[in-house]
């Protein structure tokens, strides 16, 4: 089940010590499209890695990034990759 994250993306270990990577949306546009255009909207999901993503930004600061790069997507579309399919894959079974 593939997970973009922008942390995964951006975590740099120098002699062990995670350092902070600052980022834009713009850099991350053509990895999260490539990864959705690979594994398709019904595969992939958004999650976080918090609280390790704190270092490259705060939660506010990604679900932003994830909106506005998949703002041209269906409704459908959008559905799946921010919770039908971690609800459909883990067997959630909640209402959404």
């Amino acid at each position: 089940m593939p997970i973009t994250s922008f942390g995964g993306l951006e975590i740099a270990f120098d002699e062990g010590v995670l350092e902070p990577r600052p980022w834009t949306i713009e850099q991350m546009r053509s990895y999260v499209l490539e990864t959705i255009e690979l594994f398709g909207t019904d595969r992939a999901m958004f999650a976080s890695d918090f609280p390790t993503d704190k270092l490259f930004g705060g939660f506010d600061q990604h679900l932003d990034a994830y909106n506005a790069i998949v703002a041209d997507f269906s409704d459908d579309e959008r559905r799946a990759l921010f919770a039908g399919n971690a609800n459909r894959l883990y067997r959630l079974g909640l209402p959404l």
